[in-house]
Parts: structure tokens; sequence; C-alpha cells
């Protein structure tokens, strides 16, 4: 009787309800320590470019240093041998594929970023909180020793997380993350992981003091024929 018993456990392990359970539990701690450790850098990221962008609304004439901070920014990419990074298109390549995203990716577009914000460039902060989030979840990855797999869910929960600590939008950070994996598709996979690394870094960063976007809409024109 104890043989069969153990065996009628050892199968419960191994049925599909253990298996999710398991899969929940892993994410959830891989997804809250990505989620912290972008937030941070996020949050503090978020507020970097805030400063920038109060600095040059205050003082114009920062303009003018835009031809040095470009001179600066190619130094910087030239100094870390990455000339030829592709930014972006490395990071969301990464979710679907073998790609390996360079850690210096993340240095590098974090402080490029603030510094063209300081001079006033028209440049956005969405490509450069999926590059930061993607490296911190990369590199989250190989410290725990991931497969290939798991690296990739990885990678976009720290997009997720990332998107989420800057803009304040953790579920958008989510679904968004999930639908640059496979154009046209949602890596449903990665949906918990995701989503709890998006609420956990969007929670940093407003600790930090890093408030969401919010966008008011205008008057809405009355409908009739």
């Amino acid at each position: 009787m104890d043989e069969k018993r153990e065996k009628q456990i050892e199968a419960m392990k191994k049925g599909p309800l253990c298996g999710t359970v398991r899969y929940f539990v892993k994410w959830s701690v891989q997804a809250a320590v990505i989620g912290v450790l972008a937030g941070v850098v996020g949050g503090s990221f978020g507020l970097g470019v805030a400063f920038a962008t109060r600095t040059w609304q205050s003082e114009s004439r920062t303009l003018f240093l835009l031809p040095v901070i470009g001179v600066v920014i190619v130094f910087l990419y030239r100094f870390a041998h990455e000339e030829n990074n592709r930014g972006t298109n490395m990071v969301i390549e990464a979710t679907s594929s073998d790609t390996k995203v360079t850690v210096a990716t993340a240095p590098l577009i974090y402080v490029s970023t603030i510094l063209s914000h300081f001079g006033a460039a028209s440049v956005g902060r969405e490509g450069a909180a999926l590059q930061i989030g993607g490296v911190l979840g990369s590199l989250t990855a190989r410290a725990m020793r991931l497969d290939e797999k798991d690296r990739r869910i990885a990678v976009m929960c720290g997009m997720s997380a990332c998107f989420g600590a800057v803009f304040g939008t953790p579920l958008a950070a989510a679904v968004f993350s999930m639908e640059v994996a496979v154009t046209g598709t949602i890596h449903y996979a990665a949906m918990v992981p995701c989503l709890l690394a998006a609420l956990a870094g969007s929670a940093i960063a407003g600790r930090m003091g890093l408030a969401a976007e919010r966008f008011e809409v205008g008057a809405i024109p009355a409908f009739d024929l």
C-alpha cells in the first residue's frame, strides 16, 4: 500500500495542476526580482528625464548645447564599442530569438536619453525604457541561470517593469511587451510574469516620487446627425 501511495503522490506532483502551481510560484519570485530592479532603475531614469525637461523649459538656451551633447553621445557609444548597437530592435528580437542583449546598452541609452532631453532634443522615453528593461531582464536571467525559453520571458518581464515604472501604466506595459515578442500574436505564457513585474516596477517608481502619466481629454463634441 505504501508503494502504491507513493506512486500516486508522484503522479500528482507531475500533474498539470502541480505544474501550473510551480510555474506560478517560480515566476512570481523571478518577476518580483526583475520588477524591483527595473522599478528602481526605471524610476531614477524617469526622474532624470523629468529634471532635464524642467531644466530646458526654464532655461531654453540649453538648446545650443545640443551639438556638444551629440558629440558626447557618439563618443560614449564608440568608447563602449557599441557603434552598431541596434537598440530597441535588438531587445525586441531577444524576446523571440537567440539574440543577445549587450550589457552596455542600458547605461548608454540611460545617459544619452537624459542628455538629449537636457538639450531639448525631440526624443522619447519609450524605446529607452524597453532597452533598459530588456537588459535588466537579460542580466537577471543570466544570474539565475535560466534556460533560453525562460530567458526570453525574463527579457519581456524587464521590458514590462521598466515601461510600467517610467509611465505608470503596468497593464499597458505588460500587454505591449507580450505583443512585441511575435507580431500579430500575444505570448500568453508571459502574461502573469509580465503583469507582476510591471506592477512591481510601477509601484517602486511611484514610491520614488515619479508620477504616472496622465492625459486629459479635451472637449468632446455632441453626437448628432
